[in-house]
């Protein structure tokens, strides 16, 4: 729940900022906000001197002191690596279990399980299907029972009968890494493009999940060390907040093919895996900068004392922005600490600390894009109790921004049984939101978490088989006030502000999430060329509210609506797997998803648009009916990723904003009628050629390879009343993305990159569209396991102009036509960077 505070009249109110007990002054002859000396101005319904010296001050420098102690904490975690780093050697002996032969040779692979010797020998195993992108596996990087190895994680995926990725971090480093967005390029099947800078929001969908969704995602598990970042409510505010820098390798399991995480939703799970000391011995340092103050930075170290590991990484990333009012800082801590007192057992605490701020540029209409995409997108809302506010132009004069911390404390701890393992997760996230827009709300949010799991790989019936059985208990509470907000114009380019103004609504949540699943791989014959995969997951949802809403004027007492929702879903699952040969895979599947509405579905109307007497938006759950096809393997010089997949939506969750004049930038949620999802994944991985310069038969070949990603989506309304045919907004029906490479063995790497896309629309009216865009840049660097390391990376070298995402809203052309503009200049979409280049620099000591 948040907290709660009163004023000295005893009125309830929210937290908030410093911010917002400060003077400040935006000149637009500058672009830049100046802020006053001053912290005496009054502010509503409050008193001088209590705003002077009240709690909301306090707020703020505690959060530096958080900073301060996260800073001193992890470069003491640090110093104490370099003054007794340890060697990783000291556990080899320990990790075979875990990471050895034996474990290769198991049907199916999860963390930790092993055969029994005289099981090993009853079968013959088919080797692991080759992966894309191609990966260089470091011998140092072994697993545990709580960190599956790189190999172990790969070989897990190719049990899976469904699309699936594999990133490693060696790759997604020889390129600016500065946030989700850059990590998840040229991947098959996920589509993620920000909406501004480098720290800010953006579109994260897999098969058509979360459309449209404002600052978060839903139906799509996010996962750090296999534990949920996403709360109960199947809603994670910012994805940002997992660490990928501090991450070894990233694994993403498409559409409905994660329920071995739990995982029932169209989106499916990414997981992002944290170095341990056991695959980080050692101590790494980054930096890296580049165009509109990029700057990033890295310290990172890990080691081993006798039965004990630790990892731990403190990274800081900034950046001025392409756009004005786009600047936004980054800083985060992740560390790990693992104790393995046998073989058998294992148990490790996890910690992330970030902070991040992040100013909003908002959107602009097309015609900005076009001539002036740096400009902050302007702002006209609705004031309760004054009409729309016309005193805010743009999103800098109104100084529009987020401020979040985030901690999370987490423990998984595995035993080794016969046959098997068991996997006990427990996890906390603390996410505090401080967010001046249009109201101005403070919001806290706690997530809680519990998971058990048993892995086994014992025989069934003289055939192999792989057994995922689970259980997942999540709970959440969260607390919201929202206020008004205003700023004082005091000459035609000067505003004072913001500051908050009364309180408008005030609410309190609780969400519970009991998921239990059980999957099973049943090899049918005694070759293991054909394997079944049935699968089911039971979900249970709770959502509670209690929201208050204030009058306009005191006393601000609010009147408290308190409503409860449950949903129920059952899920069931079919799969088949075929490999004919060690190195190719043929597969297909059927599969239910389900995905109950989030709070921020059920509440994001507020009192403007919700039903009279209702706390929630009365929304249904979304269900689907999946059936998915593919291949993947690797056959001489080719490696490839395919499937094709067909969605059948029921009642699709649609994250909207008003087209009503009065309530313009008002969001709401609905209930789509049925729509269809369906369209190609498919990845390439090519060896064009070898031995160009490098052609000894001594020593390892230089090479030009051919990467590529295409998504082809075609997500469309069948038979709506008022939409017909149309298409969904957001993604484009074909994204493209590429990179021609040369390599040599020394560690020297260059080529272009390319990105291909044929538009988006922006409405599901379909009346307003981004154009199809090329854009192409060119990598150069230098990667070695050992030493130092060097990227540059040249972005958009011509310099297009488009967006890389909408502000969906039901119909542009009925915004345009009530506000007195032509299409082009409704402000729904979000331009991108332009021409840019980054260089940086990796030291692995």
């Amino acid at each position: 729940m948040g907290e709660i505070l009163r004023s000295p009249d005893g009125k309830r109110i929210s937290r908030v900022g410093r911010w917002f007990g400060e003077r400040s002054r935006f000149d637009e002859r500058t672009g830049s906000r100046v802020e006053e000396g001053s912290k005496d101005r009054a502010v509503p319904f409050v008193s001088i001197s209590w705003a002077e010296s009240n709690p909301f001050s306090l707020l703020w420098k505690r959060r530096e002191l958080q900073r301060w102690i996260a800073l001193v904490w992890a470069l003491g975690l640090i110093l104490l690596g370099q003054v007794n780093p340890g060697r990783a050697e000291e556990r080899s002996v320990d990790n075979s279990i875990s990471s050895g032969s034996d474990r290769r040779e198991e049907p199916a692979s999860s963390p930790g399980v092993q055969k029994k010797k005289q099981n090993s020998t009853q079968r013959n195993d088919p080797e692991p299907v080759e992966r894309l992108p191609e990966v260089v596996v470091r011998g140092k990087e072994k697993g545990t029972l709580t960190a599956p190895s790189p190999e172990e994680a790969q070989k897990t995926l190719e049990q899976i009968p469904g699309g699936t990725n594999y990133i490693t971090a060696d790759e997604y480093r020889k390129y600016r890494p500065a946030n989700n967005f850059d990590v998840l390029a040229y991947q098959p099947g996920v589509y993620a493009v920000p909406e501004w800078g480098v720290t800010g929001a953006g579109v994260y969908t897999i098969r058509g999940q979360g459309l449209d969704e404002l600052d978060g995602v839903t139906g799509l598990l996010f996962m750090q060390d296999g534990l949920p970042l996403i709360g109960a409510d199947n809603f994670i505010h910012d994805p940002v907040l997992n660490d990928f820098l501090g991450a070894q390798y990233i694994t993403v399991e498409r559409g409905a093919n994660a329920f071995d995480w739990g995982a029932a939703t169209l989106g499916g799970a990414i997981n992002m895996v944290t170095y341990t000391g056991i695959s980080h011995p050692y101590t790494s340092l980054y930096a890296s900068t580049g165009s509109y103050g990029f700057y990033q930075g890295q310290i990172a170290t890990g080691g081993v004392e006798g039965p004990s590991d630790y990892f731990v990484s403190l990274d800081d990333t900034r950046q001025y922005g392409f756009r004005k009012h786009a600047e936004g800082y980054d800083l985060r801590l992740i560390s790990d600490v693992g104790y393995r007192p046998s073989e058998d057992i294992e148990t490790r605490f996890y910690f992330l600390f970030v902070s991040q701020n992040q100013k909003r540029p908002g959107t602009v209409g097309l015609n900005e894009v076009e001539n002036d995409p740096t400009i902050p997108g302007p702002i006209d809302a609705p004031s309760p109790g004054s009409g729309p506010f016309h005193s805010f132009p743009n999103f800098a004069q109104a100084d529009i921004k987020s401020d979040i911390t985030f901690y999370r404390f987490a423990n998984k701890t595995s035993f080794l049984v016969d046959d098997g393992q068991i996997d006990l997760g427990l996890w906390w996230n603390n996410y505090e939101l401080l967010h001046p827009t249009i109201p101005l709300l403070y919001y806290v949010d706690n997530d809680y978490g519990l998971l058990a799991r048993y892995v086994s790989n014992a025989m069934l019936w003289g055939h192999s088989n792989y057994l995922n059985v689970g259980m997942i208990l999540q709970g959440t509470t969260q607390g919201e006030t929202d206020f008004g907000m205003d700023v004082t114009q005091i000459s035609p380019t000067v505003f004072l502000g913001p500051i908050f103004g009364p309180p408008q609504a005030n609410s309190d949540r609780i969400a519970g999430s009991p998921t239990f699943y059980i999957l099973d791989r049943f090899f049918i014959t005694d070759d293991d060329q054909w394997s079944i995969v049935p699968a089911f997951n039971f979900n249970w949802a709770y959502r509670r509210a209690e929201v208050g809403t204030f009058p306009s004027t005191p006393p601000f007492v609010p009147s408290v609506v308190a409503q409860t929702l449950t949903y129920t879903g059952y899920n069931p699952k079919l799969g088949l797997i075929y490999q004919p040969q060690p190195n190719m895979q043929f597969f297909s599947n059927v599969a239910t998803s389900y995905q109950p509405p989030s709070f921020m579905d059920e509440l994001l109307p507020a009192a403007v648009l919700l039903p009279a007497g209702a706390a929630m938006f009365p929304l249904h759950a979304q269900y689907a009916i999946t059936y998915e096809l593919g291949t993947r393997g690797s056959y001489g010089p080719l490696r490839w990723d395919f499937s094709f997949y067909r969605a059948w939506v029921n009642n699709e969750l649609l994250q909207l904003f008003s087209t009503n004049p009065q309530f313009p930038l008002v969001p709401f949620a609905l209930n789509a009628t049925p729509t269809i999802h369906e369209g190609v994944e498919l990845g390439i991985g090519l060896v064009l050629a070898q031995g160009i310069l490098e052609d000894s038969k001594e020593r390892p070949k230089d090479r030009l390879v051919y990467q590529m990603a295409l998504n082809w989506s075609d997500f469309h309304f069948v038979n709506d009343p008022v939409y017909h045919e149309n298409h969904l907004p957001t993604v484009p029906e074909i994204y493209y993305q590429s990179y021609i490479r040369y390599e040599h063995p020394s560690g020297l790497y260059t080529g272009p990159t390319f990105t291909i896309a044929d538009g988006y629309w922006a409405d599901l009216a379909n009346t307003s569209r981004q154009p199809g865009y090329v854009v192409w840049g060119w990598q150069f660097g230098y990667a070695r396991e050992k030493g130092p390391s060097i990227y540059l990376e040249l972005r958009n070298l011509l310099d297009k102009r488009y967006a890389w995402a909408p502000m969906a809203v039901p119909d542009a052309s009925a915004i345009a036509t009530s506000s007195g503009v032509p299409i082009g200049e409704v402000p729904i979409y979000y331009p991108a960077d332009g021409r840019a280049i980054y260089a940086g620099i990796a030291w692995n000591f």
